[in-house]
């Protein structure tokens, strides 16, 4: 009944922050397993820590919503993790398409050491990440800069589903030169990154519609 209360509790207090809900305790972790098997609560991240929501609450929120808590969480567990990807572009309000969103997190990392594939956590190569990031004011999280983010972006996804990241960057005051400077910042193939820049309109609505009627 104790490991219960705590759980209902961990559960409780990870809402209220915007988060998923972890624990490092073995009994507790047990606890949430359980929970998540007769669905009361859904396991929305099975790395490590694996990190749980209750299941009408999760249901209930929007993708970027849910990307975002997952992001909230393993910063709080990891707290040196730099974010890229989806989780910078949402924190900057980069507009995208919903569909990205697989529960993944990406985090940028200083050296090309052997890790593990992950579907779960991807990696992007960003020398001397520690004195590159952002620490973003609004979600707390440490991030890759707007141009950093646009690149991983290119990178990740195809052509299509990263024109509208370009345009809404662009819209906020990113520039061709702050891209063109991080391609030799993150050492990035820049074929996709060149094409996105001609392509790029700071006052499109929604670059993939767009890009399809450009086809």
């Amino acid at each position: 009944m104790r490991t219960h209360r705590t759980v209902t509790k961990l559960m409780a207090d990870a809402q209220r922050a915007g988060r998923c809900a972890y624990s490092r305790n073995e009994a507790e972790q047990a606890a949430l397993r359980r929970r998540a098997k007769v669905g009361d609560f859904t396991r929305v991240y099975p790395g490590i820590p694996s990190l749980y929501a209750e299941t009408m609450y999760w249901n209930g929120l929007k993708p970027p919503e849910r990307t975002m808590h997952i992001a909230r969480t393993l910063a709080q567990a990891h707290r040196t993790w730099v974010f890229g990807g989806l989780v910078a572009a949402v924190a900057y309000g980069f507009e995208h398409q919903w569909c990205l969103h697989d529960g993944s997190v990406t985090i940028a990392t200083s050296d090309h050491g052997t890790h593990r594939p992950d579907c779960h956590l991807k990696r992007v190569y960003v020398p001397k990440t520690a004195t590159t990031r952002i620490e973003h004011e609004e979600t707390g999280l440490f991030l890759l800069p707007p141009a950093m983010t646009l690149l991983d972006c290119a990178g990740s996804h195809e052509f299509r589903f990263a024109l509208p990241f370009f345009d809404s960057a662009f819209a906020k005051g990113t520039t061709a030169e702050d891209v063109l400077d991080a391609l030799g910042r993150m050492h990035a193939d820049p074929r996709s990154a060149l094409r996105l820049l001609r392509h790029v309109n700071a006052k499109s609505e929604n670059g993939g519609n767009r890009w399809h009627a450009e086809r």
